[in-house]
């Protein structure tokens, strides 16, 4: 399964992900079988405030009503800061709070997979690329070297 986390917190996707695992092992399926994956709106800054400042006029833009023909939400900067926290659903900060909420996903979840949703609300190129880039470069070694151990 692969579990959209657009709002919410990864206590919101526990229960969703425990309810998957146990519907599978009722229909018969072994636990190494009940794989997971996690989507989420990804953005990975310099550091975690210039992350969270650059990231919002753009997340507020994809949301709005306007852009998504009256289904979405005019959403606070203060609401963005929150689902960006550490148990918030918004993979957006620094490389190294995105590593630990990765991490997170995976101790807390066991989640095997994460696939961030990297360009969106009209997000300038270079922004989708330095996103990117911190990503190969600095994120996916971190987590890969906790994981590896």
């Amino acid at each position: 399964m692969v579990l959209g986390l657009i709002g919410g917190s990864i206590d919101h996707a526990k229960r969703l992900i425990d309810l998957y695992r146990s519907a599978g092992r009722d229909a018969g399926h072994p636990d190494d079988r009940l794989n997971v994956g996690i989507t989420s709106h990804f953005y990975i800054g310099e550091n975690q405030e210039q992350a969270l400042q650059d990231f919002y006029p753009y997340y507020h833009r994809y949301l709005s009503p306007e852009t998504n023909g009256g289904r979405g939400w005019n959403v606070e900067r203060t609401q963005m800061m929150q689902l960006a926290a550490r148990r918030g659903a918004l993979m957006v900060g620094g490389p190294a709070q995105v590593a630990e909420k990765i991490l997170d996903l995976r101790s807390e979840l066991g989640v095997d997979r994460f696939l961030g949703q990297v360009d969106l609300g009209g997000m300038p190129q270079q922004m989708v690329r330095d996103s990117i880039q911190r990503f190969g470069d600095i994120v996916a070694p971190a987590v890969r070297h906790v994981v590896t151990r």
